[in-house]
């Protein structure tokens, strides 16, 4: 058999029973699971929680009403979608990640939610955050790191339409900053696609940024400019998610 003959036969194959087993569902978990590895912290009503770039504040009002703690969200721009202040344990602020406008050693947890793409010096952040825990203090991190599979164009369009700091989507570069920082790796969980697999299984979200990534390409003037390239950053996000050219990851320190 040649060569061109052995690969058209095996490209058939793909889609027969040899490989119907990549049609059933991994079981991925859902976001829940690290309001789980927080509970495994021992977080309870009297902890204090900084949630570290809270955004919406949706995981601020999570983590008040799983544990009863006191949490305070941090972010630089305060989203108007803000809903955390209808909580009498939340209260948000506006401030940079790297000067909390807290007093040393008064959090139990710094939870702290794929943002830390965004920061100009992660050695900085990690210092603060270590600052504001109590000894023994622990910081539970969802981040974002790139893998071999993300090739120079593709990230550079990505990044500089996201606002984010190439550098802290390495898993050296973001390690040694730990390091540096003095804080200490209590474990690292690389879940991959784990995730977006959820999401495209529950509500089909990856199929659809896929169609509107195709869409937009066709729409054409339209969507030109940043517009579009904000917007096509965002849909292709997930997509390398899923493709495994980006990849999550649930680390958590110690003080």
């Amino acid at each position: 058999m040649d060569r061109v003959t052995e690969l058209y036969e095996h490209l058939w194959s793909v889609h027969g029973d040899d490989y119907a087993e990549l049609d059933r569902s991994l079981a991925p978990r859902s976001p829940a699971m690290l309001y789980d590895v927080a509970a495994g912290l021992g977080l309870s009503a009297d902890s204090a929680v900084l949630d570290l770039g809270s955004g919406r504040g949706n995981h601020s009002l999570e983590l008040a009403r799983r544990f009863g703690c006191r949490v305070y969200g941090l972010d630089l721009a305060l989203s108007p979608l803000v809903r955390a202040e209808s909580h009498p344990r939340v209260a948000q602020v506006n401030a940079s990640a790297l000067e909390l406008p807290f007093k040393s050693g008064c959090f139990d947890l710094v939870w702290c939610r794929d943002m830390l793409v965004h920061v100009t010096d992660l050695k900085q952040v990690f210092l603060e955050c270590k600052r504001v825990l109590k000894p023994g203090g622990r910081m539970l991190i969802f981040a974002t790191w790139a893998t071999e599979l993300m090739e120079p164009a593709e990230a550079d369009r990505l990044y500089q339409a996201l606002a984010i700091v190439a550098r802290n989507l390495s898993p050296e570069y973001f390690q040694g900053a730990v390091e540096q920082a003095g804080l200490h790796t209590y474990s690292v969980e690389r879940i991959g696609s784990e995730l977006i697999e959820y999401y495209e299984e529950t509500d089909g979200r990856v199929s659809r940024e896929l169609l509107r990534i195709a869409r937009m390409r066709r729409a054409g003037a339209r969507f030109k400019g940043l517009r579009y390239e904000s917007a096509s950053a965002v849909y292709h996000w997930l997509v390398y998610l899923l493709l495994g050219k980006l990849e999550s990851v649930v680390i958590t320190l110690r003080k």
